[in-house]
């Protein structure tokens, strides 16, 4: 895919999740079980980042749960982080301290170098079309992670069966190119609105972030992908 097709999708993606925010929120309320898996990671007081923060559900948890003092969540969305805002002034107004914005281009962060102790990205990375733009936001990431930080990443498992029956994908199309998008690329709807997903395969994922200069703590793939990794 050429880095002009793939703007192009980013483009549509943000349009797509500020028409659907408030109903995307509404089917955000819950957290995952995978954010357990964080626990063992953050120590309390760490500066955390939150890239595709959408409606502010980890902040949730991570205020609830591990006492972060200090929150910044960022998407590209700003319908969604109006919502994330309401959410910091409304339920779970706390003393620590939390920021949120709107980012434009993902691998050009508004941050300094080595200025988060840990950094996650919740069903977000898979969002991002072409392994060049892939690499370059996790090279970003890199980058504001302090030594030894550590990056907590999600993705949709597609390959199961009911995802596949779900959303009506076509098997050909997690290994060919098709209609200007790679291998393992689809276009899934939610409430009329089209987000455009990448499938991640475990070996594809792990080789991406080592090449983005991370060590592999772990990595989990069933009803979703889960990998744990720590800036070198």
């Amino acid at each position: 895919m050429n880095r002009q097709q793939a703007l192009k999708i980013i483009e549509k993606n943000r349009e797509s999740y500020n028409k659907i925010a408030k109903d995307f929120d509404v089917s955000r309320k819950y957290e995952w079980p995978e954010f357990e898996l964080l626990k063992p990671h953050i120590k309390e007081g760490d500066k955390i980042l939150d890239i595709g923060c959408g409606n502010a559900r980890l902040y949730k948890y991570l205020c609830g749960e591990l006492n972060s003092q200090h929150y910044v969540g960022v998407d590209i969305s700003a319908n969604l982080i109006k919502i994330a805002k309401k959410t910091k002034c409304g339920e779970l107004d706390s003393p620590h301290k939390v920021e949120f914005g709107v980012v434009e281009k993902v691998w050009e962060l508004p941050f300094e170098e080595g200025e988060f102790d840990s950094a996650a990205g919740i069903a977000f990375l898979h969002h991002i079309p072409s392994e060049e733009l892939r690499l370059r936001v996790l090279r970003e990431i890199h980058r504001v992670l302090a030594p030894g930080g550590i990056l907590f990443l999600t993705n949709w498992n597609l390959w199961q069966w009911n995802r596949i029956k779900k959303y009506k994908l076509r098997l050909r199309d997690f290994f060919f190119k098709h209609n200007e998008l790679d291998a393992g690329d689809f276009w899934i709807k939610f409430q009329g609105a089209e987000r455009y997903y990448h499938h991640f395969t475990k070996g594809e994922l792990t080789g991406l972030c080592k090449k983005a200069g991370f060590s592999v703590i772990s990595c989990k793939k069933e009803m979703n992908m889960v990998i744990i990794l720590r800036k070198q």
